[in-house]
């Protein structure tokens, strides 16, 4: 019941982290129809290749049995030496096919989720070797589906292939025997062409069904919880709460190094309530004045205190103050304010030297 309800309350699409934990633990979206249509069209692709060196091979071991009898060495040095032959000659075909169906095999594995490797699956565990989840496993949905979905690809895959081979039992198969062992390779082999060719185009179907069927499976697997997302973001980013508190004290750390800039400001402009900028400008070494601290309402109420602790002077200019809000602390102010700043400055400065 309650890993009923644990199912029901995964709404959560999965995170990239935990698709990547899957993968580290060998899971993934696989089909196993995939891999066997390329296993089949590795076969094909093998008759194609294999079958005219396979047919010749068979050829030039079976001529002495078939074609010259009289001439072949019947003692046991010399049947041996012809069985050997024929048992090289046939194997080296032979290997060429088993090679290229694993590179089939692989290559559908391969394709899927490339290079896989991971023990995680034959890590021995007590839950594997449990009777009870042995029996759930086996009785599962996912089960039934497994046994329907092979059922009816033996179906439909045998009707195919009855249907591509009953043409074979009419006339042109009694004509087999007459002809020569290389036309009658070449007469199979453009049968099991066909019957490969239907056999995959069947398997083509059932495996891109299947791979979508899979993929939907996977993905619903690994859908996550509220709660699991909260915990990996904890995990990830760090806890929400302690985040705003850090970026609380660096917000307060920086607010006191800007008041700290204050009581060296040249002028203070302001809005006259709702922004306060404060301005340096040494004339010795600065080509334009610099914003050091800038604020609304309650910081800017902040800084005009500390202007006042100071004795800085304030100009009150509100069309001047909202541009100004808009530089970056420390920053030059833009040329187009030159003008403007260079007006407070000069008022400032006179008031120095009256004083």
């Amino acid at each position: 019941m309650s890993e009923e309800q644990d199912d029901s309350q995964k709404t959560e699409d999965p995170s990239q982290r935990k698709l990547e934990q899957a993968k580290e633990k060998g899971q993934t979206v696989s089909s196993k129809e995939l891999s066997h249509f390329f296993i089949l069209l590795g076969g094909a692709l093998s008759l194609m290749i294999v079958m005219p060196a396979l047919s010749h091979h068979l050829t030039d071991a079976m001529t002495p049995f078939l074609g010259r009898v009289h001439d072949m060495d019947a003692s046991a040095e010399g049947l041996r030496d012809l069985f050997v032959g024929i048992l090289l000659r046939v194997g080296m075909a032979m290997g060429l096919f088993a090679v290229l169906m694993l590179v089939a095999g692989f290559l559908g594995s391969f394709l899927q989720h490339g290079f896989l490797f991971s023990t995680h699956s034959i890590t021995p565990s007590l839950d594997k070797i449990s009777v009870f989840k042995g029996f759930k496993r086996i009785f599962s949905v996912k089960s039934v589906v497994e046994l329907l979905k092979n059922v009816a690809k033996l179906v439909v895959i045998g009707a195919i292939v009855v249907s591509l081979v009953l043409p074979l039992f009419g006339d042109e198969i009694t004509l087999l025997p007459t002809l020569s062992l290389g036309d009658q390779m070449v007469y199979l082999r453009h049968y099991a062409l066909r019957i490969l060719g239907g056999a995959m185009a069947a398997m083509l179907v059932i495996a891109g069904a299947d791979y979508a069927f899979q993929f939907f499976q996977f993905r619903k697997d690994m859908r996550m919880t509220k709660q699991e997302v909260k915990e990996e973001y904890r995990q990830t980013e760090g806890d929400p709460k302690v985040k705003s508190k850090l970026k609380q004290i660096r917000r307060e750390r920086a607010r006191r190094r800007m008041m700290a800039k204050v009581k060296d400001a040249t002028a203070i402009i302001t809005n006259p309530t709702h922004y306060a900028i404060a301005i340096v400008y040494d004339k010795d070494s600065a080509a334009a004045p610099t914003v050091v601290a800038k604020g609304v309402d309650a910081v800017a109420l902040k800084i005009r205190e500390e202007g006042k602790k100071h004795d800085i002077p304030m100009v009150e200019n509100p069309p001047l103050a909202r541009a100004l809000y808009q530089v970056e602390l420390d920053q030059e102010i833009p040329f187009e304010h030159y003008e403007a700043v260079a007006k407070v400055v000069s008022y400032v400065f006179g008031l120095k030297k009256k004083r």
